[in-house]
């Protein structure tokens, strides 16, 4: 950072901690580094955020008291912007948006260039906890968080188009507001940072001019970092990851799910040493199904279909093992929704074991012939575990080599049916333990307290208590 003057602006809209203090923590280190730094301030002028999915007053006041409170922290010369003088009225077409709900094709609506449609998807799936879901059900969620979206890239447009910043930075990028700002840094040629949580709860990652779920970015970013790391003991290190994920045991896992399971426990059936062993490992939607702006999937529309052709599939060419489904433990909301669409337990041959389900995610990892993933690390902890990997998803490792990537679905079916699938070499789970438990910056002037609570420059940052005695008794009402 800060290699002679530049002019740094820092996009604030997200007030929940640490990431609040991780941008203080950003423009503390440039102040320092003598760069001038300005700071988009939202005083209000939004009618929804992601931060604020319900629109509550008491959170827009409590939001704008605690960021005012920590940005006294910086030292002078700290430049604010207010988001309001640059707000212009945004009106929609409400037919336009009814059509796009009505065929289908909200998730490609856009205004100006700008894919508003699918980074409001991108916020209202994770709010909502899944993707099946009559979106004309929820016109006014939409619409609200459409004319937000709208406001805040056109107001960002202008932003940087009328004063030169040689550097920005934003939180995650992906969803209604992140991905406003983050779209007008692309398009005004502005050079940007998206911040996001580290390998630790003390560390903060920082992704150049993308976000943090582009997977080809990432596959590259993993075999840069272990490659300029080499002499370090990455063996070790990535040994220490996978024992850990087989515990339970993550940095930002605030819920061990292994605590509902029973060890050693398999499906009816699954102690035949005899029968090939299919596990599909299934991973979580609701934040990677919005995000074709970014990269696009394979061939399968998403874990359904897969589920649906491939066993379809298997039984028509009389596939005579057993095909596990192993639901993500964190999906139970996704989960539900996609049952009504996943006809694969008409076959003798699948057990489907649910997020809540006593039966050992690692025990079906073990007994496993072949292991079928999306996204979850689980890909890697099997590879890591020697057996045959086979990624029906593009990922944030599955260009490392420990993984088939198969380019068709008649591929997925020739390799499970193959009367031996060999296991590819564990050096890609070696890099991606090693990177996943050790990536990101270490905070220099942030103490974290736990998984939220933090410092900074050893003082909490916190809104007015008047605003938190209200809060705190809303709480308390349950409303």
């Amino acid at each position: 950072m800060g290699q002679g003057l530049m002019r740094i602006i820092v996009f604030g809209t997200q007030p929940h901690s640490p990431h609040f203090e991780t941008q203080l923590e950003i423009m503390q280190q440039h102040i320092d580094a003598g760069d001038d730094v300005s700071y988009v301030s939202c005083d209000r002028a939004l009618p929804y955020c992601d931060a604020n999915r319900k629109c509550s007053t008491l959170f827009c006041l409590s939001c704008v008291g605690k960021r005012e409170n920590g940005l006294k922290l910086l030292p002078r010369g700290l430049k604010q912007i207010r988001l309001s003088d640059y707000i212009q009225p945004t009106v929609l077409d409400d037919a336009a948006i009814q059509a796009a709900i009505d065929t289908n094709a909200f998730n490609t609506y856009k205004v100006d260039d700008y894919d508003c449609g699918e980074a409001v998807l991108s916020s209202f799936y994770s709010d909502i906890g899944h993707i099946c879901v009559e979106l004309g059900d929820h016109l006014p969620f939409l619409k609200n968080a459409l004319t937000a979206s709208i406001t805040i890239h056109t107001a960002a447009v202008e932003l940087l188009s009328n004063k030169h910043y040689d550097l920005a930075y934003l939180f995650n990028g992906r969803d209604a507001t992140g991905r406003a700002w983050l779209r007008a840094c692309e398009k005004t040629n502005t050079p940007f940072f998206v911040h996001e949580r580290g390998s630790s709860i003390d560390s903060y990652m920082l992704i150049p001019n993308t976000v943090p779920h582009d997977v080809h970015y990432r596959n590259t970013e993993i075999k840069t970092y272990c490659d300029e790391r080499k002499d370090q003991d990455q063996l070790s290190v990535a040994d220490k990851f996978y024992s850990r994920m087989s515990k339970g045991k993550m940095a930002h896992r605030e819920t061990n799910h292994l605590k509902l399971q029973n060890k050693d426990l398999l499906p009816d059936g699954w102690n035949d040493t005899n029968k090939k062993k299919v596990v599909f490992f299934t991973s979580t939607e609701t934040e990677r199904s919005a995000l074709t702006g970014f990269y696009q999937k394979r061939f399968y529309a998403d874990i359904p279909d897969a589920i649906n052709r491939i066993t379809s599939d298997l039984n028509k060419q009389g596939f005579d093992g057993l095909f596990g489904i192993r639901m993500h433990p964190n999906s139970g909301k996704e989960t539900e929704c996609m049952q009504s669409r996943i006809n694969a337990d008409q076959y003798d041959f699948v057990a489907t074991v649910l997020p809540t389900s006593p039966v050992d995610s690692y025990s079906m990892l073990k007994a496993a012939d072949i292991v079928l993933v999306f996204t979850s690390t689980i890909g890697m902890e099997a590879c890591y575990n020697g057996k045959a990997v086979i990624s029906l998803e593009k990922s944030k490792y599955n260009e490392l080599g420990g993984s088939y990537n198969p380019q068709s679905h008649e591929e997925v079916i020739q390799w499970i049916m193959q009367e031996e699938l060999p296991p590819l070499p564990k050096d890609a789970a070696i890099k991606y333990g090693f990177y996943t438990l050790t990536f990101g910056n270490k905070f220099r002037f942030i103490t974290m307290k736990g998984q939220n609570k933090c410092s900074f420059m050893g003082k909490k940052v916190r809104s007015p208590r008047w605003i938190q005695h209200l809060m705190m008794i809303r709480r308390k009402l349950g409303s």
